[in-house]
């Protein structure tokens, strides 16, 4: 009798780890964490200066008229008078063809862009900041920014350049400037968002090259929220709403996608 006893006992612990497992590989396949994350120093940078600016964010969106950002921008109309900008001729520029049935997938435009370039003057470097904007649409796409290392005191930054280009081309529209819906990051080469969004990808346990969209919102996710908040691309975004919070109408990033397509990083924030 107990033999048979230590034999149902067994058959029982068995059927235990059995469902434990499955249980398991079930939570992996699923992408839920089955392990605690292990966070490299990047990480902790990029999510430190992330809840910086989220937090400068949430107090523009707070009291506009108390925001306290950096002097080089707040006089960006006076900065923007030492750089070249080139203006297309016309809005007639298309996003690049690898995202045209992208912007058509979420119901966006992907023609009328007008497109800008700046560069300081007198300069061979390529052009610094190299967008492209669509007002009617609310859509700013960022094609080829470069950070600008001649050491100069007070440096154009792509928030500001941005908002300038921007909020030129919503009056010519005739739109307001809190119709931005979408601001895109292309082909994205970042020293920080690339290991950034791939650590973020390991800890969810998702297929970086799944070639699917993947949404990272502070609700749901806040510790890769910040983390990618906190990148150069991140960080970018964040100061162009909370440098210019009365004029867009209090906005705040709600989402932010990230995907690889082509082997190529494509990273865009939806505000509102």
């Amino acid at each position: 009798m107990k033999s048979v006893n230590l034999i149902v006992l067994i058959c029982f612990v068995q059927a235990l780890h059995l469902c434990d497992s499955r249980f398991t590989n079930q939570a992996s396949s699923t992408g839920l964490s089955t392990r605690t994350p292990s966070y490299t120093p990047l990480w902790i940078k990029c999510q430190t200066r992330g809840r910086k600016v989220y937090d400068i964010l949430q107090a523009a969106i707070a009291d506009p008229a108390r925001t306290t950002t950096a002097t080089d921008r707040q006089d960006g109309a006076g900065l923007m008078a030492g750089y070249d900008v080139v203006n297309s001729p016309e809005d007639n520029f298309t996003v690049p063809p690898t995202m045209v049935e992208e912007f058509a997938a979420i119901g966006y435009s992907a023609f009328n862009y007008r497109k800008v370039q700046v560069k300081i003057k007198n300069s061979r470097q390529d052009p610094m900041y190299d967008n492209m904007f669509n007002a009617r649409e609310g859509v700013i796409f960022a094609l080829d920014n470069q950070a600008w290392r001649g050491g100069e005191e007070r440096q154009l930054k792509w928030s500001e350049a941005a908002f300038q280009s921007y909020s030129e081309m919503a009056r010519d529209q005739g739109v307001p400037l809190n119709r931005l819906a979408r601001i895109y990051r292309y082909n994205v080469e970042n020293r920080e968002s690339v290991p950034i969004v791939r650590e973020a990808y390991n800890i969810r346990g998702s297929d970086l090259k799944g070639g699917y969209w993947e949404k990272w919102t502070y609700a749901e996710r806040p510790e890769a929220f910040l983390a990618l908040l906190g990148t150069g691309n991140g960080a970018g975004v964040a100061y162009l709403l909370s440098d210019h919070a009365a004029a867009f109408g209090k906005m705040n990033v709600v989402a932010i996608y990230t995907k690889y397509k082509n082997d190529w990083l494509q990273i865009f924030f939806t505000v509102n």
